[in-house]
């Protein structure tokens, strides 16, 4: 997950953060009777209408970190301007604990710097508010509500974070295969989109290539299941030499695995398997292994849908390789035309 998807995910937090602050307006103006005085209306009307505008920046825009930093910002000028304007009214000072929305708000939808620039607002704010009352109480108000602030948001923060880096590291587990470190199929299927949206744009085919090490099974009754998993180890990191870092490699089930990649050459899927098929021969491996390869190529366009594309690809492609193992394995078979098993284009109306 993105940056900017993390943050629209915690839209309905900020709303709630949002709503609660609203309400805490509303009860305000309510409060205000019959708007006796018009300072006084003057400064809720402009902490409700800047607190709106935040509300709309934070919510619609949550990716724009500065945006949502400056519109907070502007909410803490809001309520601290109406703080000033009521504080020798009853209970003026209470409007102060309206900070409270757009510093749990920062903690929600931003980062550490950008909360630590709200703390120091939020204290700038307590103590220009609490300059009249005298030095004493400037240090005293500006330590007591910043701390507790700061204390309550960063608490919201680091809950937060933990939760993302828990979420990331199943995300990274379900996605990667735990013997080899290699993709696993979800893993290729989130990244599949980016590489096809790629080639289309730069007019590249995608080779998809599927190869099954020959002698696994044998290897697994002779030596065991032990050996077999040192030996898919190590030919995985063989495999990952051979290919460009922007080429996606998985282990899907067994020995297979499953390699794909995207350029604009006129070399042929099965000149691409045979390259990877004489480089797992000649390697030096626990075992000498020979692995059945094969390889479809296909060039995307913008009508494509990228996953039920690849899936009818990598069918493609574990026939091919299938086809190779019947005739009697340590080769490559590929598919250079149509009809593949791929779904049909969508419409272009879609």
């Amino acid at each position: 997950m993105g940056a900017a998807d993390a943050a629209l995910a915690r839209r309905p937090h900020a709303a709630l953060v949002l709503g609660c602050g609203a309400l805490l307006l509303t009860a305000t103006l309510v409060s205000a009777g019959s708007l006796a005085a018009a300072s006084e209306d003057l400064a809720l009307v402009a902490a409700a209408a800047t607190c709106g505008l935040w509300a709309v920046v934070v919510i619609v825009r949550p990716h724009r970190r500065p945006m949502v930093l400056v519109s907070i910002l502007l909410a803490d000028v809001a309520i601290g301007a109406s703080a000033a304007v009521l504080r020798n009214t009853s209970g003026g000072a209470i409007y102060l604990t309206l900070l409270l929305a757009p510093t749990m708000c920062a903690a929600l939808c931003l980062s550490r710097p950008f909360l630590a620039v709200q703390t120091a607002a939020v204290a700038a704010t307590v103590a220009v508010v609490s300059a009249p009352a005298g030095a004493v109480a400037v240090v005293v108000n500006t330590v007591i509500l910043t701390a507790a602030l700061a204390g309550t948001a960063y608490v919201v923060l680091r809950t937060r974070e933990g939760l993302s880096e828990a979420r990331d590291e199943g995300r990274r587990r379900i996605s990667t295969d735990p013997l080899t470190g290699l993709d696993s199929r979800r893993g290729l299927d989130e990244r599949i989109p980016a590489m096809w949206h790629a080639a289309t744009r730069r007019r590249e085919a995608i080779t998809v290539l599927m190869m099954d090490v020959d002698q696994l099974d044998s290897i697994n009754d002779a030596d065991g299941h032990a050996a077999g998993d040192a030996l898919l180890v190590a030919l995985a990191g063989v495999v990952r030499t051979l290919v460009r870092t922007e080429d996606l490699v998985a282990r899907l089930e067994g020995g297979e695995l499953a390699v794909v990649t995207a350029d604009a050459s006129s070399a042929g899927p099965a000149d691409i398997g045979e390259r990877l098929r004489r480089a797992v021969a000649s390697a030096s491996l626990s075992h000498q292994v020979t692995v059945s390869v094969g390889a479809v190529r296909y060039v995307p366009s913008d009508l494509d849908d990228p996953l039920p594309t690849f899936a009818g690809l990598l069918d493609d492609a574990d026939q091919a390789m299938r086809s190779a193992q019947q005739a009697g394995a340590n080769r490559v078979v590929g598919l250079t035309a149509p009809p593949f098993m791929i779904p049909p284009p969508r419409s272009a109306a879609h």
